[in-house]
């Protein structure tokens, strides 16, 4: 009987062994996901505040993309202004360098005539400057009737 008492303080030492040891797992896992839920809780709660700043930064992004297309707006139609008033101011100084070189052609064409008149044969400059002036005419004239060609496309464009 003796053997019997051991074998059974020895079996009931290994179950109560084997009891201990788990619950000391149950009590390991547990802490183990407690541990777990702690850092998905904080991982989650760093993903939310990356996600606020993200959506902040997208908002204010798209606050600054309208104010610069408001900008880009303005500026576009103060250039448009400026571009008719450079275009315009051109055209006219071109137009009055045309009408100086149609007055110089005539003149200078007077003082030849008068100077033959008078007996005066016009020289090889003079000729050659008579049709330097004449053909810079045709140039100027060529430059103003193209300036009033695009200008006359781009006011039927607005």
């Amino acid at each position: 009987m003796s053997v019997v008492v051991v074998a059974l303080i020895v079996a009931i030492g290994a179950v109560v062994q084997i009891h201990v040891n788990g619950q000391q797992r149950r009590r390991d896992k547990r802490e183990d996901w407690e541990r777990q839920d702690i850092v998905a809780n904080r991982l989650t709660a760093r993903q939310d505040a990356i996600a606020a700043k993200a959506a902040e930064a997208a908002a204010l992004l798209l606050a600054n993309n309208q104010v610069v297309a408001e900008t880009a707006a303005r500026t576009q139609g103060q250039l448009t202004v400026i571009h008719d008033l450079v275009n315009s101011t051109m055209t006219e100084a071109k137009q009055s360098e045309l009408v100086a070189l149609r007055g110089q052609l005539v003149l200078m064409g007077r003082v030849m005539a008068l100077n033959e008149e008078q007996g005066i044969a016009s020289t090889e400059e003079d000729r050659a400057a008579l049709e330097a002036i004449d053909a810079r005419v045709a140039e100027v004239q060529a430059i103003v009737d193209d300036r009033v060609h695009q200008q006359q496309i781009i006011d039927d464009k607005s």
